[in-house]
């Protein structure tokens, strides 16, 4: 159709841009390509395409435009999946980041909690993505001279630490009922584009 075809070659002007480090144009193509992808109704591809762009932002140092793109992807994950569902772990993460990466450690803090509250409901209490969030979020208390908040979480990381060594090997390891965990990847080719707005030559 006429818009898959002004959305590949919306894309193409997207990725070129990033190649060429011009990131108002590369924002630019990419907030086209997002109105193409949500006029035409595409939920999944839109979420994709709002933490791509997030993620890009961060990288070239748009941190207001990443934080915009993620909080977007965020409503729409909460809106599909519910506040507590696990997928929500890697958005909150990122914006949890860009508040680190602004100083902003009361805010990141807030985020951790939310993924810590979670984490707990998919994974159990005493799991270890559980543990590295407390880690996480003992840090960003310290960074914040919140004190309290390193006090209580230094005691959840001791009691969790004395489960651990009181429960046996098997007991310690991830059990499928608990929930499910997910696991962020990243993807890389040497393949080139071709220029072609055909999807399969693209």
């Amino acid at each position: 159709s006429a818009q898959s075809t002004d959305l590949l070659l919306v894309y193409k002007n997207f990725e070129a841009a990033k190649s060429a480090d011009k990131v108002s144009d590369a924002l630019k193509f990419g907030n086209a390509a997002l109105k193409l992808t949500e006029d035409a109704g595409d939920k999944a591809g839109l979420l994709e395409l709002l933490r791509n762009l997030g993620e890009y932002s961060a990288q070239v140092n748009q941190d207001d435009a990443a934080a915009e793109y993620y909080g977007r992807a965020l409503a729409l994950q909460e809106s599909a999946l519910g506040p507590q569902h696990p997928d929500l772990v890697p958005t909150l993460t990122a914006l949890a980041e860009l508040r680190v990466k602004g100083k902003r450690f009361a805010d990141a803090a807030s985020l951790e909690l939310s993924i810590l509250e979670i984490e707990r409901q998919a994974y159990g209490g005493h799991h270890e993505n559980v543990t590295a969030t407390l880690t996480r979020l003992r840090e960003l208390y310290r960074l914040a001279g919140d004190t309290g908040g390193v006090a209580r979480t230094d005691a959840q990381l001791l009691q969790a630490a004395t489960v651990q060594r009181g429960l046996p090997s098997k007991a310690r390891r991830y059990k499928q009922n608990q929930g499910f965990a997910t696991v962020r990847v990243f993807y890389g080719t040497n393949r080139a584009l071709t220029g072609d707005i055909k999807p399969a030559l693209y």
